[in-house]
């Protein structure tokens, strides 16, 4: 296996024929695009992730919600953004790094954060925008251990902190009452298995093989730069993804 450093994952991302761009740690996603804001840790060596935690971004779309958590005026990330519409998947960054979601020192540290476009005074989100993060949520408790239930799978409202109505230091109130925990559970039910990721054994971080794109390798590019996007070149037109990624890293890794 090959270990991905922090700045090379936060550079580079590779487009292969077929697949969907290659993230750090669930390549379902769309789109790799850093935060600017998050704490470099190694769970779960050094905390337990425990819990999920569900918010809303009180905006129109994750696009724009991971552009903004680009932004170092934003002071706030998540490890994951996902379009109330299309159910299209933004990572922002990596689950075995801490995220600055929850508006609780404790809560960031032992959760993974997941936003969704939209609005928490409305009914705005779709189908499949729950069952995509319900993937994600699903993951999380397979593979961390997460207990499937209310308990340990929450809404923002839902964090500690707040000496009023709300959640974390800021009483936070989304999802809000339209979110629709039912469904969502039962989401999460069904997505709670091992074929979600390639083996139990990858750690978060790394590269597994069989986790990379079969397909070959055609672009890449380089996220955070504008305007930097390239084809690959011609000596990896037969070469696949990961063969590609573990060329690329070389004595880096």
């Amino acid at each position: 296996m090959i270990k991905l450093s922090s700045a090379l994952v936060a550079t580079l991302s590779f487009v292969s024929l077929g697949a969907n761009a290659s993230t750090p740690d669930r390549s379902t996603c769309n789109v790799w695009q850093l935060a600017c804001h998050w704490t470099a840790a190694n769970r779960e060596a050094d905390y337990n992730i425990n819990r999920v935690v569900i918010h809303k971004t009180e905006g129109s779309s994750a696009s724009g919600a991971s552009s903004w958590f680009a932004n170092c005026g934003s002071a706030g990330s998540a490890q994951f953004v996902y379009d109330k519409g299309t159910g299209s998947c933004y990572q922002c960054v990596r689950e075995h790094d801490i995220a600055w979601h929850a508006g609780y020192s404790s809560t960031n540290s032992n959760s993974v954060g997941i936003e969704h476009s939209g609005w928490t005074a409305n009914d705005d989100t779709g189908t499949v925008c729950y069952q995509q993060s319900a993937g994600e949520t699903g993951s999380c408790c397979y593979y961390y251990a997460v207990p499937n239930n209310r308990t340990y799978i929450i809404g923002h409202s839902e964090v500690p902190g707040c000496s009023g109505y709300g959640g974390g230091t800021s009483c936070h109130t989304d999802p809000g009452v339209y979110w629709n925990w039912g469904y969502y559970m039962g989401q999460v039910t069904l997505n709670n298995h091992a074929s979600l990721r390639p083996s139990s054994t990858t750690k978060v971080g790394e590269v597994h093989p069989a986790a990379a794109p079969t397909a070959v390798a055609t672009a890449w590019t380089l996220l955070g730069t504008p305007g930097m996007s390239q084809s690959a070149p011609a000596a990896v037109a037969s070469k696949s993804a990961y063969n590609v990624i573990t060329e690329a890293i070389g004595s880096k890794s």
